[in-house]
């Protein structure tokens, strides 16, 4: 390792520009990594006098971001498992996200801007007004926030699909000021099994 070290020392000196490495020991059946900074510092003349090193144990937050890696990777395999489309609205910001199996279920192109009107319109019309009367039950702030239901859609490509529908409406605030502020929730086509 000091030969490492030795080799961004000289780099450093060099280039006359900082540099950053991470390096990985082993210590007591331990892996730790170590991330080191260091930057030249120049005299009034522009003369290289000094190298300023920080080094810093970044092992936990190696081993954090593995992790997190890890279970995405989980999450992305078990939704494409289940077939499951995924979707978001952001009430505060008044965004949604549709993952790409909920814009496939929906047969909408995958940049395609995506409304609540919009998602409303495909909706088989006579699932239409109990649908929307379900959905305002669970934004209302004295509901739970679940929502689930099986309801039928009608592609713009003029067919018709069977989805389950799960989603979770989180709240804010209390009382008189609790307000929806985020729904999280899947689609499951399940015309086959119908």
């Amino acid at each position: 390792m000091a030969q490492r070290y030795q080799q961004a020392i000289d780099r450093v000196v060099a280039t006359g520009k900082g540099l950053m490495q991470e390096d990985i020991s082993q210590i007591g059946g331990h892996k730790l990594v170590f991330q080191t900074n260091m930057d030249p510092i120049f005299n009034a003349q522009g003369k290289l006098i000094a190298i300023q090193a920080f080094v810093n144990d970044v092992s936990d937050f190696r081993l954090t971001e593995s992790l997190l890696r890890r279970s995405e990777e989980l999450l992305h395999a078990s939704l494409q498992v289940a077939e499951l489309g995924v979707f978001e609205h952001d009430q505060l910001r008044e965004s949604i996200y549709w993952s790409p199996r909920q814009r496939e279920i929906h047969g909408w192109d995958p940049d395609e801007p995506v409304s609540l009107d919009a998602f409303i319109s495909l909706v088989y019309p006579e699932d239409r007004e109990w649908l929307l009367q379900s959905i305002l039950h669970a934004h209302h702030p004295d509901s739970d926030g679940l929502w689930s239901v099986e309801h039928r859609i009608k592609r713009r490509d003029g067919s018709v699909r069977w989805l389950t529908s799960r989603s979770q409406t989180y709240f804010e605030g209390e009382g008189e000021a609790r307000r929806p502020v985020r729904t999280i929730g899947v689609n499951r086509d399940i015309t086959e099994y119908k």
